[in-house]
């Protein structure tokens, strides 16, 4: 397993396991009612790289988001 900071390349890899989690109605909101964008995880990650304090980890395992 690799544990790196996540770059805006990620965006659309985690905007799709987002939608994927929260549609399996195990989160706290209903499938739909609240839906990841690519556009919108890169603007989260800039926001998060400009922060000196903040950091954005993934872990991927069997190359799942590299």
């Amino acid at each position: 397993m690799e544990i790196r900071k996540a770059t805006r390349q990620d965006a659309g890899k985690l905007a799709a396991l987002i939608n994927h989690v929260e549609d399996s109605r195990f989160m706290l909101y209903n499938p739909g009612e609240r839906k990841a964008t690519e556009s919108k995880l890169e603007r989260q990650i800039e926001q998060i790289e400009s922060n000196p304090r903040s950091v954005f980890l993934v872990a991927a395992s069997g190359g799942a988001l590299n």
